[in-house]
C-alpha cells in the first residue's frame, strides 16, 4: 500500500515502483563479486513487460503491441547447440529463482505496510479536527 498527499508527490510515483520491481529482479540473481549482472537487464526488462499489471489486467507488452511474446524455457530433447541448451537451464534456474523471490518480496512489503498502517479514524459531523493551514489557499490573513 502507498499512501500518499497531494503536497508529497514522491509518494505517488509510478517510475519509483517499477524501478523497486526491477532491483528486485536483479537481488535475486546478484551474488559475491558479480560482475555479470548487465547481461542480465534485458531478462529483466522482458520479465517486467511480460507480467500482467493489476492496474490494466495485461502486460505492456500485450498493450504496446497487441500480442504476447512466445518465450517457452522447454529444452527439446534432441538438441544440436549444447551452448543453447546451456543457455535455457540458466534462464529456468533464473525465472525459478525469480519467481520466488518475487512471492518472498511481496509478503515482506505487505507485512512492512502494515506494520506502519492505523485505520483511518471515523469523523462525524460537528467532530473537531486539527487542519494545517499552510496548505489552504485563502484571501483572508
Amino acid at each position: 500500500m502507498n499512501l500518499s498527499s497531494s503536497y508529497h508527490p514522491q509518494t505517488d510515483g509510478q517510475t519509483e515502483q517499477v524501478n523497486q520491481i526491477l532491483e528486485q529482479y536483479l537481488r535475486c540473481s546478484l551474488s559475491y563479486q558479480q560482475d555479470d549482472w548487465i547481461d542480465l537487464l534485458p531478462l529483466a526488462e522482458f520479465t517486467y513487460n511480460n507480467t500482467i499489471h493489476g492496474s490494466t489486467g495485461v502486460t505492456p507488452f500485450f498493450g504496446n503491441n497487441g500480442f504476447h511474446p512466445c518465450f517457452s524455457i522447454s529444452i527439446p530433447g534432441n538438441s544440436i547447440s549444447p551452448s543453447a541448451e546451456a543457455r535455457a537451464r540458466t534462464l529456468a534456474d533464473i525465472h525459478q529463482d525469480l519467481s520466488l523471490e518475487l512471492i518472498l518480496a511481496g509478503d515482506r512489503y505487505k507485512a512492512q505496510a502494515d506494520r506502519h498502517f492505523s485505520a483511518t479514524p471515523a469523523f462525524a459531523v460537528g467532530d473537531q479536527v486539527w487542519l494545517l493551514r499552510c496548505h489552504i489557499d485563502t484571501t483572508r490573513p
